[in-house]
């Protein structure tokens, strides 16, 4: 093992770097264990995430959102009083956007049917001002 280091010590001196050496340490212990294979990029994320909400609160979630179509905050503040469990809103509306839930249009098929009032507000042309100076004698049709 000692012969190992010395000739990784050796390999970083020649190429100028002291921080090398980890570095090259490293790769060397992928190889050993791994093979050619071991040299390949790999993802650095975990392979399991504990500390992810469970599925069956995900699940209630879910159905809680469909019923009342409420936002993350309240949704998450339902939760804590009708089953007891704690969740932030970001983490709702993470679950939310994952199982695809993030808006309310999402939930409601397109039917035509119009949810709210529009507000449109439309004006005239120039800005929709009716200053005499701006329409001079001939009216609005120095401004279309």
């Amino acid at each position: 093992m000692s012969a190992d280091r010395r000739r990784t010590s050796d390999r970083a001196r020649r190429c100028g770097s002291r921080d090398l050496r980890r570095c090259l340490a490293k790769w060397y212990a992928r190889w050993r264990a791994h093979g050619e294979s071991g040299l390949l990029d790999h993802s650095s994320c975990l392979a399991t995430s504990p500390a992810r909400t469970p599925e069956d609160t995900a699940y209630l979630l879910e159905a809680l959102r469909r019923q009342t179509k409420h936002g993350p905050a309240r949704l998450a503040a339902d939760l804590q009083r009708l089953h007891g469990i704690t969740a932030a809103p970001a983490t709702v509306h993470r679950i939310l956007v994952r199982r695809g839930l993030k808006r309310l249009r999402d939930l409601v098929p397109p039917t035509g049917e119009q949810l709210r009032e529009v507000n449109r507000y439309e004006s005239r042309p120039g800005g929709g001002h009716d200053f005499p100076s701006l329409r001079g004698a001939r009216g609005w049709s120095r401004c279309r």
